[in-house]
């Protein structure tokens, strides 16, 4: 079950968006690693290590974006079934995190916090799914209005739109129901999604000018970042998803796989369908993923610190390729 495309094109699967899909998902680990973990909370200094933290944060925060993007590229077509399978998702991979996590205990006893998180999976600040099953909802709508428009009718309405929301929610601080976090913006993101794919239609744009847009973006917020660490005006939204530096560097980043030519590669249309069930795991209540993270903040130092991080992710990632067949029968 996959909610990032419509049944038509499923029949055959691009490598090079589904190899996006992973590095998204790579990305929002890498992020979440931040509460008191990997990338710490920031205390002002600046040394190796907070650099490296501002390195991983700015090339890592566009992660959120470029999957709103996939979905708006090649379009959600909602069903009953898509709803129901969204919820079982939820739920099923919220079991799993509770498992692991009573394991990792070695008790059963977790108290009613426990059982709660277990009854509400949504809760511990986990906000993507809510505003992705509004998108869904919504998606009748926008696809019909998107259809009805050229790529360049499209893109004005889509920065229009994001124009007005980010002023109004990050600049005035106004209403909540458009910020980064919010679905509104993925309302924003899955328009900017469809407009590339009107775009590159007809046209073009060299990979390497893509590539180099987003690591000239990602520079630029480290830069930032460090202005602003001595100077703390506007720190917060900097790596807030609809910064417009982050933006920018989402759809140079978007461009650059949309134009990548891989063929087609079977092992990586297999990892990209577990990465969805990756996100929901480790984003649970129940989760134990940051406590892993938090562990190898304290035991590691260095470039150690990364590589086992690496090798956490990665294991991760394994290990929802080894559930493959159990989930094609379960979802």
């Amino acid at each position: 079950m996959d909610f990032h495309r419509n049944p038509p094109i499923l029949a055959k699967r691009h490598s090079n968006m589904e190899l996006l899909r992973i590095v998204a998902m790579l990305m929002i680990l890498t992020l979440h690693t931040r509460y008191d973990g990997i990338l710490s909370v920031y205390d002002g200094t600046i040394d190796a290590s907070h650099i490296a933290r501002f390195f991983f944060e700015s090339i890592s925060t566009v992660g959120v974006n470029l999957f709103v993007f996939i979905s708006g590229y090649f379009g959600i077509k909602l069903r009953k079934a898509s709803v129901a399978n969204l919820a079982f998702q939820v739920y099923y991979f919220a079991i799993i995190a509770f498992i692991g996590s009573c394991l990792l205990n070695g008790s059963l006893h977790v108290g009613s916090a426990g059982y709660l998180k277990l009854l509400y999976p949504l809760s511990h600040n986990v906000w993507f799914v809510p505003c992705y099953f509004i998108l869904m909802l919504l998606s009748p709508i926008l696809n019909s209005f998107i259809e009805g428009k050229t790529a360049k009718q499209l893109a004005l309405y889509t920065l229009g739109l994001y124009a007005i929301a980010f002023v109004w929610t990050d600049i005035w601080g106004c209403v909540d129901g458009f910020s980064g976090y919010s679905w509104g913006f993925f309302i924003i993101l899955y328009m900017t999604g469809a407009t590339i794919r009107k775009w590159a239609t007809n046209h073009s744009l060299r990979k390497s000018y893509c590539l180099l847009g987003y690591i000239m973006c990602s520079t630029l917020t480290i830069v930032l970042a460090l202005v602003q660490s001595r100077v703390p005006i506007g720190q917060s939204l900097i790596w807030v998803h609809d910064f417009p530096i982050v933006y920018v560097s989402s759809i140079c980043l978007f461009l650059f796989f949309v134009q990548l030519k891989i063929g087609s590669s079977k092992m990586i249309n297999a990892i990209a369908a577990s990465s969805f069930a990756v996100l929901l795991f480790h984003m649970s209540a129940c989760s134990q993923y940051k406590v892993v993270c938090q562990y190898i903040y304290e035991h590691f130092d260095g470039v150690s610190r990364y590589c086992s991080y690496g090798l956490c992710c990665g294991w991760i990632l394994c290990h929802f390729y080894a559930l493959r067949p159990t989930s094609k029968i379960l979802l």
